[in-house]
């Protein structure tokens, strides 16, 4: 069986935004999270994904729908849902999302495998309607789960699924995140958001960057520095890291350009024939100049192999948005 089959099967918790245009198109943006999510860190997260969206938007008649949804798929599905639009979003979130008529979806299957929907809707005021019906999954050909995947493969803009360390095999590939603050005291805080190791450089980029601008409100310090670092990681076997280290001030001034003035820095790790590991660094500045330091490894006197230096520095450790 596929990867891609497996990985269907799998509880999920998706926060998806739909944006709904008068003349009916819609555009859909999935976020994956952890399925054990805390529900402040949902609310956050979604609260920053309409944020994003709003730049996309250029008529006020938009509607934008908002869905949590914890899925397993072929055995329940919950979704929690809201509705507002544009003009009240941009003006107060809070308040838009506060005074906006909610929903609450539930699916299960009866022990006839029928999928037995409860619709829970709950308006401003308070009050609740419920309304409940029935569908047999032989007649129909849909099992829970699968309208959300269609909607997925229609508009394919899934991200990325973000997995934490406890998840993940210890010798799996991985790519991290990982943004560092440097205080000037010596004090550190290191947050990582890990993604597929497939995701692909945009993606990446973007993830990046909304870390940042999450990260600087909490940077009190103007004196801090921040690093960021893309692992890519084959513990035991193969590290690449790159990295760019900038301050508050510039990155909160234009965060595209102190990142493209940033110097940047590349280190290769690999095993050679004999089992010790060849460490390459490359420097590269602004100017464009690059140098290269290299140095040997034995991981048999440190008692440190490739990764294990990455994966010990993982304290304050959370999942967050992209």
């Amino acid at each position: 069986q596929s990867d891609s089959s497996e990985d269907q099967k799998k509880p999920k918790k998706i926060v998806r935004i739909v944006l709904r245009k008068p003349n009916g198109d819609e555009i859909v943006d999935d976020f994956f999270i952890d399925p054990q999510t805390i529900p402040k860190d949902v609310d956050r997260i979604v609260k920053e994904r309409i944020k994003k969206k709003f730049p996309e938007i250029k008529d006020l008649d938009t509607r934008i729908i908002c869905k949590v949804i914890d899925l397993k798929p072929g055995h329940e599905e919950k979704t929690e849902e809201f509705e507002t639009d544009m003009e009240s979003a941009k003006k107060n979130l809070e308040d838009a999302i506060k005074h906006a008529p909610k929903s609450k979806t539930i699916k299960r299957k009866d022990r006839f495998g029928k999928i037995m929907t409860k619709i829970f809707r709950r308006k401003p005021d308070g009050k609740e309607t419920i309304e409940e019906f029935v569908e047999d999954f032989k007649q129909t050909g849909k099992d829970i789960g699968d309208d959300i995947f269609a909607q997925q493969d229609k508009f394919r803009t899934e991200m990325p699924e973000l997995i934490p360390h406890k998840q993940l095999d210890a010798k799996k590939p991985r790519k991290i995140i990982r943004v560092i603050i440097q205080n000037p005291n010596g004090d550190e805080s290191v947050e990582d958001v890990i993604v597929d190791s497939k995701t692909n450089p945009k993606d990446v980029d973007g993830i990046l960057k909304d870390l940042l601008r999450k990260k600087l409100p909490e940077i009190k310090e103007p004196n801090s520095k921040i690093i960021a670092k893309v692992i890519d990681l084959k513990p035991g076997e193969e590290e690449t890291t790159e990295e760019f280290e900038t301050d508050p001030n510039s990155a909160r001034k234009n965060l595209e350009d102190a990142i493209k003035k940033a110097p940047k820095t590349k280190t290769s790790k690999k095993k050679d024939s004999l089992g010790k590991i060849i460490i390459k660094i490359f420097k590269r500045k602004p100017d464009g100049k690059e140098t290269i330091e290299e140095f040997v490894e034995d991981s048999k006197q440190t008692g440190k192999d490739i990764g294990d230096e990455t994966m010990g520095k993982t304290f304050g450790f959370r999942i967050i948005s992209s």
